[in-house]
């Protein structure tokens, strides 16, 4: 099911992984050019140019921060929490996931003769990095989940934004770029909250908007100099200097042009998510709802993306008993189960369109509903199903075990039964022996025969394994 994947082969021959995890004490040693040639040859393993592409309606393009990166949230715990959600939609779900390999960050960004505090940022972002990788790793080696590195010209964090003026795409594309960036520097122009504050010698710009413009609705920016726009301004000048925290008018929200940064923060994003999604034919995968709704100005059909996002975020309440699984378990389930899993996900398809709406939100309690209205039922009734075979079978057997008991009675005392059946009655007692035939009859897995047609047969076995899992 899995092969050793050449990223980790790399990370196993530099010794940055030992004995499958992480050698933190190699990291704390790394210097910044063992980092940057690291970066350079992972970008150049995992190039987009020469990855295969698999054109399929089931192999999805993450975001950048479901692929685990650091952005719009550097913290190990949220990027943790976001890949978690893409390895169970890659186990469950989806056939090729294609993510941005974020340990090439290194390479596209190098720095000449790095100063300490540098270095030592360099060493936590590699560690967490690293870390992410590992988690991510048996999706990686069993394919399901692709890192590339998109040409120099495609950096995800420093992509030139010319909306109105790029020939690279079509018309409708530029047209809902434009219209995109319009609408996102009018939301940062009138819904954010921006206050500026000196820490020592430093100045820190915090913003502060909904949670769809900014992951937690918070950034901050720490800079050396005040923005020349301040330093006019003699009464913000003497409230900073009194150490107090000044908010900004919109006026000058618009003079520092911070709502324009901010929306081309989203954006950039959202054109190196959808270029790539278009190069490897796939449905781009997204936990962002801002992203969504961009897509739709930029594509006709957003249909895929909108339920893809409901199956993600819903994933574990439509199927709650999936985190009681490894996910390399349940790949073993999927492979074993091929055909089940494709009803399986074409049901599941069927069951969320039916009960989503396209004008309104999918919300937590309709995806319990749905658990609650099909899935479970389901479930429920091919165990009915089974326990009826199989009490079915026992009855069969039960007769033929009585059949039994007369033919070799009557054999024993007419001396028609053959030596070696005698022995074995005499020796274990005829109970045990047919008791034996009839249980290992009924282990045989020709009693599932009867379910292994239904959509949610694949499911069934999920659950199976989940609960076997959990026993042990």
């Amino acid at each position: 099911m899995s092969t050793p994947n050449i990223l980790f082969e790399l990370l196993r021959n530099t010794g940055f992984i030992k004995d499958d995890e992480v050698d933190i004490d190699r990291v704390a040693r790394a210097t910044p050019t063992e980092i940057i040639d690291l970066s350079t040859e992972s970008a150049e393993l995992t190039s987009a140019e020469h990855m295969p592409r698999n054109r399929t309606a089931f192999a999805h393009s993450a975001s950048l921060s479901l692929g685990g990166g650091g952005e719009p949230c550097m913290e190990l715990k949220c990027r943790t929490k976001r890949v978690n959600e893409l390895i169970q939609f890659a186990a469950l779900y989806s056939d090729k996931i294609y993510i941005h390999n974020f340990l090439s960050n290194f390479a596209a960004h190098k720095q000449v003769a790095p100063d300490e505090a540098r270095i030592s940022h360099m060493r936590t972002v590699l560690a967490n990095d690293l870390q992410v990788l590992s988690q991510l790793r048996p999706l990686i080696e069993a394919g399901r989940i692709v890192p590339i590195t998109a040409g120099k010209s495609w950096c995800p964090h420093c992509l030139r934004m010319k909306v109105n003026a790029s020939q690279s795409f079509d018309p409708k594309v530029r047209n809902g770029l434009a219209s995109s960036a319009e609408y996102l520097r009018k939301r940062f122009l009138f819904e954010s909250k921006v206050t500026i504050g000196r820490i020592g010698k430093e100045y820190e710009i915090v913003v502060r908007a909904p949670d769809d413009l900014l992951e937690h609705g918070f950034f901050a920016t720490l800079m050396h100099q005040l923005p020349e726009s301040l330093t006019q301004q003699s009464d913000i000048r003497a409230l900073l200097a009194k150490g107090r925290k000044v908010s900004m008018l919109r006026r000058q929200i618009e003079e520092l042009a911070l709502h324009k940064q901010y929306a081309a923060m989203i954006l950039k994003n959202v054109l190196f998510e959808y270029a790539i999604s278009q190069s490897f034919g796939a449905s781009l995968l997204t936990e962002r709802p801002i992203h969504l709704k961009i897509l739709q100005e930029l594509s006709d059909s957003s249909h895929q993306e909108q339920r893809n996002a409901l199956i993600r975020k819903h994933l574990t309440t439509i199927v709650p008993f999936i985190e009681d699984l490894e996910p390399v378990e349940l790949l073993r389930v999927r492979d074993q189960e091929a055909d089940s899993f494709l009803l399986f996900r074409q049901a599941l398809n069927h069951a969320i369109d039916a009960a989503s709406d396209t004008d309104k939100e999918f919300t937590e309690r309709q995806a319990r509903e749905l658990y609650g209205d099909v899935v479970e039922p389901s479930l429920a009734k091919l165990d009915l199903k089974l326990r009826s075979a199989r009490n079915s079978f026992i009855k069969s057997s039960k007769r033929k075990v009585l059949a039994w008991v007369g033919a070799i009675s009557f054999g024993l005392v007419t001396g028609m039964v053959p030596s070696s059946l005698e022995a074995a009655a005499k020796l274990l007692g005829l109970t045990k022996v047919l008791a034996d035939i009839g249980e290992s009859a009924i282990q045989t897995q020709a009693d599932e025969e009867v379910i292994r047609n239904e959509d949610m047969y694949f499911l069934w076995k999920v659950r199976q394994a989940s609960a076997k899992e959990s026993r042990l």
